[in-house]
């Protein structure tokens, strides 16, 4: 009986280890690592680590993630609403890319036609602009505010963009009160001497949305092409119509 009863004092207490190290694996380690007062504690590391080793492809995934996170957020500062037309039942309503700090912005010739009445929205406020240059061959326009400090975003190398790079795009939702920002990621098909092709559907594409690649740098404009396929008019060809 006595060694009925020990053996069963040890099954409890191997048992109740168990629950204790199952507890501290995965719900007390865990809250730790997020802690950063705990960063530096040699057992949340060895934990840290082992993670990495164990779940590798979990990792990346995670970074990579948090990596576009990030780039939309910079990238979408960039970015500004416009609407033309007497009446919001009416108007076309698509977006703009900050080119300059101090307010000159591309959009697509088709968003901003001359004589109408134009809106363009910056962090949920309206701002009066004007038409500096318009090239329907192009279907691009030059439209300026008056403004400072505006956020804008780097030109992406086009000599680096290869088919199969994961790229995302940000355009305008006309959908509330005020516009919002819509996001959408994708991968680009190939290219040819004048335009980008991505996987984007025209249904899902906002009009005049723009491209950045996975660090926020400008791709080009999207608009839309024969049989209404998306097509993105390169940065490079926005740079020269803009600056040149």
């Amino acid at each position: 009986m006595t060694m009925l009863k020990q053996l069963l004092k040890i099954l409890a207490i191997l048992f109740l280890g168990l629950i204790g190290g199952m507890l501290w694996q995965t719900i007390l380690l865990p809250y730790l690592a997020e802690d950063p007062r705990f960063q530096d504690v040699w057992f949340v590391q060895d934990y840290m680590q082992r993670q990495v080793n164990l779940y590798p492809r979990q990792q990346i995934t995670i970074l990579e993630n948090e990596a576009l996170v990030s780039a939309i957020e910079k990238a979408e500062k960039s970015i500004v609403s416009i609407e033309v037309g007497a009446t919001r039942e009416t108007a076309v309503k698509g977006s703009g890319l900050v080119l300059t700090v101090d307010g000159l912005i591309v959009t697509l010739a088709d968003i901003v036609p001359r004589g109408s009445a134009f809106s363009l929205w910056i962090d949920g406020e309206k701002h009066a602009f004007d038409i500096q240059k318009r090239d329907i061959q192009q279907n691009l326009a030059l439209i300026k505010i008056e403004a400072s400090g505006l956020s804008t975003s780097g030109f992406a190398d086009m000599g680096g963009i290869k088919k199969g790079q994961r790229v995302f795009l940000i355009g305008s939702l006309f959908s509330a009160e005020q516009p919002q920002s819509l996001v959408n990621e994708g991968v680009i098909k190939y290219l040819d001497n004048n335009f980008i092709y991505t996987n984007f559907l025209s249904e899902e594409t906002p009009i005049s949305s723009t491209v950045f690649d996975v660090e926020a740098n400008v791709i080009g404009l999207n608009m839309l092409g024969f049989d209404n396929q998306v097509i993105t008019i390169p940065i490079s060809r926005i740079r020269s119509f803009a600056f040149e």
